[in-house]
């Protein structure tokens, strides 16, 4: 567990900081919001951007994930299954963030 501070690392945690706030925006209930399509926006300038390698399939899943919470068709067995699995893929992509931070120990799938 290294951990030299960089910007770069910085802006990691920040983004794992708002990770972390839609996964309880989610949990409350509040998938009306666009929240996670703001996160996923953001995350996708950052790996864009910032040069870390992230996960591109656990992102592009987690996308698909919070496009689907969009519909508003989805019985509640699709709606409850779907808001969990964006919950699971949004803590996957914490888990990568920390991964990044604090070394390449502790990413996964890398």
């Amino acid at each position: 567990m290294d951990f030299l501070s960089t910007p770069t690392k910085f802006s990691t945690g920040l983004l794992a900081a708002f990770a972390v706030f839609v996964i309880v925006s989610l949990a409350k209930r509040k998938v009306d919001t666009n929240l996670p399509l703001v996160f996923y926006f953001i995350l996708m300038v950052y790996v864009s951007f910032a040069g870390e390698t992230l996960n591109p399939y656990l992102i592009f899943t987690g996308l698909v994930f919070a496009l689907l919470l969009r519909f508003e068709f989805l019985n509640e067995f699709f709606f409850r299954a779907v808001t969990y699995m964006e919950i699971i893929a949004i803590c996957l992509i914490v888990w990568n963030c920390f991964g990044v931070m604090f070394g390449s120990g502790s990413t996964f799938w890398y």
